[in-house]
């Protein structure tokens, strides 16, 4: 199969590209090799290269960022999607779309199903959210919805807690955030498998259970051997922050057990796995 992969420096597309291109051939883009939000520029470059599949992970993630520059998150989360889409349409070709729980208000207190109604409550949600429409309308897609990823092709939110508590430091982290969290190498085998058998559609991604951020750090501390009195709980409005946070995004992935997909080992189990990466 030949596949495109944007974001490519990104954590999941330089993971899905390590783990891909045993098997298929692979086309990395990075934003310097095609920008997204440049419609010509990524259409010629997906168009020559012919994919079967191109896997959309490219996107601006930073919450407050998004917040303080409305424009560009739309430019880049939304424009930027759907000139990549209109590439793989060119090309008949499926289009996977990484998407995120922030498309959720966090107004509950039970998992979210993909049936549930999305209502964000950050610029960066929305530009999800009307990413996921433009997606949805090309037949042969895929939408996955995942929430804090952590894995070790790049710096991400555990290993930041690790090393901070590691030199001695304190971690701060919420107490009244809640969600899920996700391991690469466990996204991307779903993604292969939900990919490989064309069960097009909307997957909620991520490894079973929930954790308050300040339990997912206490956890990840434990897992590593470190001191929990290293990570402090705060409550959310304690932090400096443009965007507003979901109180609670985690999410249940009933499609993947409809399909009889196995669901990802569970979140300290894959924090094992990680962390030993790390040489903790």
């Amino acid at each position: 199969m030949r596949i495109a992969v944007t974001g490519a420096s990104g954590l999941l597309g330089q993971e899905l590209i390590r783990t891909l291109k045993r098997v298929h051939v692979v086309l990395p883009l990075t934003r310097s090799d095609a920008d997204i939000t440049n419609p010509d520029v990524i259409f010629k470059r997906i168009t020559e290269f012919q994919p079967n599949l191109v896997i959309h992970t490219a996107a601006m993630r930073d919450l407050d960022l998004c917040e303080k520059q409305p424009e560009l998150a739309r430019a880049v989360n939304i424009e930027g999607t759907k000139n990549t889409l209109q590439a793989a349409v060119a090309c008949a070709a499926d289009f996977a779309f990484i998407s995120s729980d922030a498309v959720f208000s966090g107004r509950r207190s039970l998992p979210y199903s993909e049936d549930d109604v999305p209502r964000p409550c950050s610029v960066y949600g929305h530009t999800k959210l009307a990413a996921e429409r433009i997606v949805a309308q090309w037949p042969r897609h895929f939408i996955f919805r995942i929430s804090v990823l952590f894995g070790r092709e790049k710096l991400n939110l555990i290993e930041t807690i690790l090393r901070t508590v590691a030199t001695g430091r304190q971690y701060a982290a919420a107490t009244d955030q809640i969600g899920s969290a996700t391991y690469a190498p466990d996204a991307i085998r779903v993604i292969r498998s939900v990919t490989e058998r064309h069960a097009y559609g909307l997957f909620h991604l991520c490894n079973p259970g929930e954790y308050s951020r300040f339990e997912l750090a206490s956890l990840a501390v434990s897992v590593a051997g470190l001191a929990e009195s290293g990570v402090v709980g705060r409550r959310r409005d304690e932090f400096d922050g443009a965007a507003t946070r979901s109180e609670y995004s985690a999410m249940r992935m009933d499609r993947l057990l409809t399909l009889g997909i196995p669901l990802p080992q569970s979140v300290e189990s894959a924090l094992d796995q990680y962390i030993r990466t790390l040489g903790f």
